[in-house]
């Protein structure tokens, strides 16, 4: 339990730390409250803190004390005037944290931090950089007078807690008055995407109001919670941690029938020539302690990764399976359900990294002319039009594309080698094929139009069927 051992005398004005703001009180006349206002007055320069008056109970020498005194706000004491040289040590001590959180606010070293109240509740808050944070808080706590934590209904309060969580509030009603002054708002482009919308709720409650609830048809709480993971992030590169990302990696198989090499990665987000596998990690390799930022911190790089495994059990647990054993490859039809499942792992805030030729392909349709009825090898009054199915200029058998579509797969090999297909365009396009497998009579309607135009029209008329 803290006492007041030392007010600094009686006649002056004391501040105490209560219910969230400040508790302003004369000891000498704590039963009666005096004209703490006019004290008020008399101890800052440029203006008078706007207050309301109060009852508290706080713990002195002799017990508890029932006092009489002001209560001010954080957004009136950090916004008002400067607190005047003569003051008490416990007002000098409370400006003394103004001063830094506003110099912080300066400087920019300051963060936004986004927190879950609810399910539809969300606050949004400034905080200032954890390692400026700590030493603040530990050089405050060492002068602070015991009457700044005199307040009774917080009698585990340790000196260097309350000088945090000061410095928390006043570095958030600090970052929000010069927002507010600055006139400042999100650039924001696109209106209509829901990502868009919960930018929005977010830079108004970081200007306004802190709480703010998120409703409607479509709830943003992905959207939150990506905010919410950004601003994770800033803080970690703004205290020098590397910010960490999962990368699942899949690779070519080296023979045509052999399985697909799979492995977990980790990657700094900054810089992505960083990274290691969970390999590295388990042997602490040189390129683990690189990405880490020494040997003494692997410990977060295992942590990483088994919250990457168990995010990843979740949408692909085979591939989890397949990661414990020594060769980690996957077969063909576990790869394609791999690919097709960019966006879950997206959502698990999993990277999928794939060769170039595996992105997603759709099928084309060529035509082929050849004349008719002129042995002369021109084109005639009409010709002949053939049409094929090709994949990256390479053609592919229709029976091919026709079983990938039935087996479900997105993976074929063309040319000798693997390509990804988009399953909705295969369909399309072999049904497209199939209903013009029957000549196509191409009328030489005027000569001033030739056959490579005409031809064109006519591959046109088709392709919009298909």
């Amino acid at each position: 339990m803290v006492t007041v051992v030392d007010p600094g005398g009686a006649a002056q004005l004391q501040l105490t730390w209560a219910r969230g703001g400040l508790l302003a009180w004369q000891p000498a006349h704590s039963r009666v409250g005096a004209n703490i206002q006019g004290s008020l007055a008399r101890n800052f320069n440029g203006g008078l803190p706007w207050s309301q008056t109060t009852i508290a109970h706080l713990t002195v020498p002799s017990g508890s004390l029932q006092v009489i005194g002001q209560h001010l706000t954080p957004e009136a004491f950090v916004t008002v005037g400067e607190v005047a040289d003569d003051s008490s040590p416990s007002m000098r001590w409370f400006a003394g944290l103004r001063s830094a959180a506003i110099q912080m606010v300066r400087c920019g070293r300051v963060i936004p931090h986004l927190q879950q109240q609810s399910t539809h509740r969300w606050r949004a808050t400034w905080r200032p950089v954890d390692t400026d944070r700590m030493a603040a808080a530990a050089s405050f706590a060492r002068w602070m007078p015991a009457v700044c934590l005199a307040d009774a209904q917080e009698p585990q309060l340790t000196a260097e807690v309350l000088a945090a969580t000061v410095l928390d509030t006043f570095v958030d009603v600090a970052s929000r008055a010069t927002l507010r002054g600055c006139g400042w708002r999100p650039a924001i482009t696109d209106t209509r995407r829901r990502s868009s919308s919960a930018v929005r709720a977010v830079a108004r409650a970081l200007v306004g109001e802190p709480e703010f609830a998120v409703t409607g048809h479509e709830p943003l709480g992905p959207e939150m919670a990506e905010i919410a993971t950004a601003f994770t992030r800033m803080v970690a590169r703004a205290g020098g941690i590397p910010v960490i990302r999962t990368r699942l990696r899949l690779a070519l198989p080296d023979e045509d029938d052999g399985d697909w090499p799979i492995a977990l990665e980790l990657v700094d987000a900054d810089d992505r020539s960083r990274w290691c596998t969970v390999g590295d990690v388990v042997e602490g390799s040189p390129a683990a302690q690189q990405l880490a930022g020494g040997a003494d911190k692997l410990a977060a790089l295992a942590a990483a990764v088994d919250a990457a495994a168990n995010r990843l059990a979740v949408v692909l647990p085979f591939v989890v399976a397949a990661l414990g054993e020594p060769d980690s490859t996957i077969e063909l039809d576990q790869a394609a359900t791999v690919l097709d499942s960019f966006d879950e792992l997206r959502e698990a805030d999993i990277e999928l990294l794939v060769p170039e030729q595996l992105t997603k392909r759709s099928p084309q349709v060529r035509a082929n002319a050849s004349p008719q009825g002129d042995s002369s090898g021109r084109f005639g009054a009409e010709a002949l039009v053939s049409w094929q199915l090709v994949v990256d200029d390479e053609p592919v058998d229709e029976a091919t594309l026709q079983r990938a579509a039935e087996l479900g797969t997105s993976l074929i090999e063309v040319g000798g080698r693997w390509v990804r297909l988009e399953g909705g365009a295969v369909r399309r396009r072999t049904m497209g094929v199939a209903f013009s497998t029957k000549t196509i009579a191409v009328p030489w309607r005027a000569r001033r139009m030739n056959a490579s135009t005409q031809l064109s029209a006519s591959c046109s008329s088709i392709q919009s069927k298909l």
